[in-house]
């Protein structure tokens, strides 16, 4: 724990901003947070504050990235403990033997890896140590795993939805609007009422469907004198909220 410092009449004299916000928990770890502890806090310290930077350090990527790392990272420990390393002593020749390791298992396409070393780079990242799964080599060792691999069984098609679906739905919910009143024990009609014009505003409009789906009660409002139904598509990758003026405004008629 770092020593405290003696007060000064600047602190004293120091007027505190009243206070606007709250620390929630984070919304998921790392995989690797409580290892992280040993490795960081020799530099921010071991009390409160040093607890929370590791709380802000590890939980700073969306809790579906941490899933997909926490995937990627048992392999790995898997991988290292069959070759009798420890993970964070791995090497760049670790990482194309390790590509190998996944190409025999089969059980991993090649154009899936990138979450694996992703996960890797980040984990030695966030102990301090430079990313060991990059360069040339283990490129050409990925595209030469895509020119080899072969599926077993046939691939999953995904097949586009249909356009006289989407215009269904879009008449569908012309017609529920008609009927809709806006009140909290219509909460069911509303839903369904936003389901139909999220996968309307996606197909037209091409955007992630995570964009859509995960949409906010305060990124809709109709305009009734308008007759419009005002959308602000805020959402980005990785649940990252775009700043204000940076918010495209779709203005759909009803």
């Amino acid at each position: 724990t770092r020593p405290r410092r003696d007060r000064t009449s600047a602190d004293t004299d120091y007027q505190a901003a009243p206070v606007k916000y709250r620390l929630v928990e984070p919304a998921a770890h790392a995989p690797w947070h409580a290892s992280m502890r040993n490795h960081v806090g020799t530099l921010v310290g071991t009390d409160d504050l040093g607890d929370l930077v590791l709380d802000l350090l590890t939980g700073s990527l969306a809790p579906t990235t941490y899933n997909n790392y926490g995937t990627g990272m048992r392999r790995f420990t898997v991988f290292c403990n069959e070759e009798g390393i420890t993970p964070l002593e791995a090497t760049a020749a670790d990482m194309l033997r390790f590509t190998a390791w996944l190409a025999r298992s089969g059980t991993i396409a090649a154009n899936s890896l990138q979450p694996y070393f992703s996960a890797i780079n980040k984990f030695f990242r966030d102990h301090l140590k430079e990313p060991v799964a990059l360069g040339p080599l283990l490129t050409d060792a990925r595209r030469g795993l895509a020119m080899q691999q072969q599926p077993i069984t046939a691939p999953d098609i995904r097949v586009p939805l249909p356009a006289p679906i989407v215009q269904q739905m879009l008449l569908f919910a012309h017609r529920h609007y008609r009927a809709l009143t806006w009140q909290p024990d219509n909460l069911v009609q509303i839903k369904t009422f936003r389901a139909m014009l999220v996968v309307w505003t996606n197909y037209c409009y091409i955007c992630r469907a995570e964009t859509g789906v995960r949409c906010h009660m305060d990124d809709i409002a109709v305009d009734r004198t308008g007759g419009n139904i005002l959308l602000f598509v805020r959402k980005s990758k990785g649940d990252q909220r775009r700043t204000a003026a940076d918010r495209p405004l779709l203005q759909l008629p009803i």
